[in-house]
């Protein structure tokens, strides 16, 4: 995974450093050598102990009940080293931690009691006696209460957490066995294995409304409250269903059906994503909450029963009858300067920690130089920095320095790129390092300038695919130009709004001797007839690669190259400086750039993250340009 579907071969070496530079993750995860992983989003599976059912997540660490084990493995949330194991009694089956933190409680279903583990010391320090088969345990906000559900004798209690003195809120209500607390806590919904639907419990008075009951008609072994409390998903195992009730009206107002035998629902930190855990499909299928429409089903270990939320935004996935854990997610990884000058050295530093051997210099307040010098970068395995076009910034002097190539490329004409900042460059003390050679890549036009970097760079040599993008705005190119600068082929600039491409076009073309031609974007951005001009003159495979706005057309180019790839870029494509940076970052990380909006992810980001299972996403830009809706993955 993580190869463009045309790779050359000659960026092998690339490829391995771009392994380098992601795997280090998986490293630094202490799961490198685990079992494999079930997915690519997988960071492995590991051991737990004993029939894993429950999980609480208290500062830095995860507390996992094992029901057989009579056991709580206790683990690092970092790097899931095991930190130890705490015997508590008989079956603990639930798990759950105080507001604060400072105790971590465990029922015990097959001796009636309640656990209470400090996790400063990881000991027991309390044993709670409530009798019957005490299962879910909620903690109210003022710390002071909380509330078992005891499937056992169908009772709900009340423990006093500084006396531990155990009362009775309500009771005959069945198999008790999930709830959750309205927001205001007035009310405990529940639902139960003898019950079909949720009822409600007034907690003042301990009265539950059996009549005044959500009624579904199926048994449901769990259920889970929407973040914002207006909802409650009911996942139905046997019917392959997840239903959804509104707490408003106290009706189920849909039904979500999922191929396999669901058994738990967990939410996404801001609500928008529901993650439902298909024991029986072996997948974690994710649903857009307001939609209520499937994205993907992501592969999962064998048998996922449970499943819950860290507070990294990675999923920790429990297989009850497998005896193993899974962690489903994403290493996130901002890349972001004060100027758009600044943040191209930060990607920079990220792609190139050791310095680099080329660097291409190129204008970043306009864009038509830098699209073409992006690919060229990923080829030569050179960083791409951006100049303002008089003065050359001290952050970027500062990254040459740093990088202390062999050569810089200064990319456009001196309108583009002065003269003035040419003669910073050559004034650059590097320390002892010899000095770089520094040439300029230029033409009379924009285009001339995309086919004077193609035939330096590319000179005498031949390449399996040309991309063929508009020259007039910068889209569709960004995401052609990463694409090619991990594949090692160039990106040819042509004026879009013409109905064939010049003669110097077609000859550069011909030099290249390409099996593939792709143009990149519609019909709209570059002509219809220039598609049949490039098939009449080569003869070759032309095609197009495009969608219905500028979001779509990235799509199309990226999940054409990449069906699966171990990370992901995204970048705003309401402007282009953060994007133009991210070919050379897109070469060494083996990774595709999706452009995506300020505020949320597109259906292509989410399915190259989810569906191609990455486990490394890097955002290009500040919060300004990229906010952390995009960073939690909040679906458009």
């Amino acid at each position: 995974s993580g190869s463009p579907a045309h790779s050359p071969a000659r960026l092998l070496l690339a490829a391995l450093m771009a392994t380098t530079l992601l795997t280090g993750t998986l490293t630094a995860l202490g799961l490198a050598s685990a079992e494999p992983a079930a997915a690519h989003g997988s960071f492995g599976t590991f051991p737990t102990g004993d029939a894993p059912a429950d999980s609480v997540e208290v500062d830095g660490s995860v507390y996992i009940a094992n029901v057989d084990g009579g056991t709580v493995s206790v683990v690092s949330s970092a790097d899931f080293t095991p930190v130890t194991t705490v015997t508590v009694e008989s079956s603990p089956y639930n798990i759950a931690a105080t507001n604060d933190g400072s105790q971590v409680w465990v029922s015990n279903t097959g001796s009636g009691t309640i656990s209470v583990i400090d996790p400063d010391t990881n000991s027991v320090i309390d044993t709670i006696a409530v009798g019957g088969a005490p299962r879910q345990i909620l903690f109210t906000a003022d710390g002071e209460r909380a509330l078992v559900l005891n499937r056992g004798s169908g009772m709900l209690q009340q423990v006093d957490i500084a006396t531990g003195d155990v009362t009775v809120v309500s009771q005959d209500l069945g198999q008790i066995t999930t709830g959750a607390l309205s927001p205001d806590e007035s009310t405990l919904y529940f639902g139960s294995n003898s019950t079909t639907g949720v009822i409600p419990i007034t907690l003042a008075t301990g009265v539950a409304d059996f009549d005044g009951r959500i009624v579904t008609g199926r048994t449901h072994f769990t259920l889970t409250m929407s973040p914002d409390g207006t909802e409650i998903w009911l996942p139905a195992y046997n019917e392959q269903l997840v239903a959804i009730a509104d707490l408003s009206t106290m009706t189920v107002v849909e039904s979500v059906p999922v191929a396999g035998k669901l058994s738990d629902v967990v939410f996404s930190a801001d609500g928008s994503l529901a993650f439902l855990v298909a024991e029986t499909t072996d997948t974690i299928v994710m649903v857009d909450v307001q939609t209520r429409d499937i994205i993907v089903p992501l592969t999962a270990m064998n048998a996922p029963s449970t499943a819950m939320l860290l507070e990294s935004g990675k999923l920790l996935v429990l297989g009850y009858f497998t005896d193993i854990a899974e962690l489903i997610g994403l290493e996130t990884e901002r890349l972001a300067g004060a100027s758009r000058f600044a943040t191209a050295v930060e990607t920079s530093k990220r792609a190139f920690p050791t310095g680099a051997d080329t660097v291409f210099l190129a204008n970043g307040l306009n864009f038509p130089d830098a699209l073409s010098a992006g690919p060229a970068a990923g080829l030569l395995d050179g960083s791409l920095l951006l100049t303002a076009p008089t003065s050359l910034p001290d952050v970027v002097r500062d990254e040459l320095v740093r990088l202390a190539p062999d050569t810089i490329y200064i990319v456009g004409g001196v309108s583009a790129v002065s003269d003035s900042v040419k003669a910073a460059v050559d004034a650059i003390d590097f320390g002892g390092e010899p000095q770089p050679t520094v040439e300029r890549l230029f033409g009379t036009s924009r285009y001339a300038t995309a086919e004077a970097i193609v035939s330096t760079v590319w000179h005498s040599l031949t390449v399996p695919e040309v991309f063929i993008a508009t020259g007039r705005n910068y889209p569709d190119a960004l995401s052609a130009g990463a694409v090619a600068a991990a594949e090692g082929v160039p990106v040819i600039l042509v004026d879009g709004t013409r109905s064939t491409v010049p003669p110097s076009t077609l000859a550069l073309i011909a030099d290249l001797a390409p099996t593939q031609i792709t143009i990149a974007g519609g019909a709209n951005v570059v002509s219809a007839g220039i598609m049949p001009q490039l098939a009449t003159e080569f003869g070759g495979d032309v095609r197009r690669l495009s969608g219905a706005s500028r979001y779509e057309t990235s799509t199309a180019i990226s999940a054409d190259a990449y069906p699966s790839s171990e990370g992901v870029i995204f970048a705003t494509g309401a402007n282009f400086p953060d994007a133009l940076a991210a070919a050379s970052l897109a070469a060494r990380a083996n990774a595709p750039l999706y452009l995506v909006p300020k505020s949320c992810v597109t259906p292509g980001g989410l399915e190259a993250v989810y569906e191609g299972q990455a486990t490394y996403l890097f955002l290009l830009g500040s919060e300004l340009v990229l906010s952390p809706e995009v960073a939690s993955l909040r679906a458009c």
